[in-house]
């Protein structure tokens, strides 16, 4: 069989003649010749060539135009890569469908029992008055919290404290005999206000006068020195 005859880009007949042609693959790598669409070694391909054409020749036509051929490892090489990003893709997908589906949590202390934040402080308050006996609230409530005792006798010198919420039982859980005669209350760790110490001052305080016990926080020593 006439060997057919090499044709590189171009329409070329005869390829440029290469001295020097560095065969980047192995001689056991197959190519597809595009002349016949077969499957041929570089060995292969110079035995059929032999006598026709130089080595350096049938190296350019084997570099510049037999396409290679990937083997099964070649394709597992290749394939592996794309698997990984797949995987880590649909590990993604499936940690942010489940965080879409994750119900809100409660609160992260299972000891307190909240109904709602804007309101409880109220809640805290309303809990204690009608819980304890001889104890009630201001009419100016919620914007002034404050808690004091019914059954005072306003010939006594009052004991009035308070603070910022969020730490009962304090302070409204110490108004009763022997303990406090009023207790004001602010916002969640906010000091009561000069206008709420003012109010529970006027409420119980009589002839006697009254002892305000201030707690060593900024805040309540500023407003209840004000008042």
């Amino acid at each position: 069989v006439e060997p057919r005859p090499l044709v590189l880009t171009g329409g070329s007949r005869q390829p440029p003649r290469v001295d020097r042609v560095r065969c980047s693959s192995g001689m056991s790598e197959l190519r597809r010749d595009p002349e016949d669409g077969k499957v041929y070694s570089f060995d292969e391909l110079s035995a059929y060539y032999k006598g026709k054409y130089n080595k350096g020749e049938v190296k350019a036509y084997w570099e510049k135009e037999c396409t290679p051929i990937k083997t099964k490892k070649d394709k597992a090489a290749s394939a592996e890569p794309k698997a990984k990003a797949k995987a880590k893709a649909k590990v993604k997908a499936k940690a942010k469908a489940t965080a879409k589906e994750r119900p809100e949590r409660g609160p992260a202390n299972p000891k307190r029992f909240i109904n709602d934040e804007s309101t409880i402080v109220q809640d805290a308050m309303d809990g204690l008055i009608w819980s304890t006996p001889n104890v009630a609230r201001l009419d100016s409530y919620p914007v002034i919290k404050v808690v004091f005792r019914t059954d005072w006798d306003k010939g006594k010198v009052a004991i009035i404290s308070g603070g910022g919420a969020g730490h009962e039982p304090m302070h409204g859980g110490f108004v009763g005999k022997g303990m406090l005669t009023a207790a004001i209350s602010g916002e969640t760790f906010a000091s009561p206000t000069i206008d709420a110490v003012f109010a529970a001052i006027v409420q119980v305080t009589g002839a006697k006068g009254c002892l305000l016990v201030i707690k060593n926080y900024t805040g309540d020593r500023l407003n209840f020195t004000l008042a």
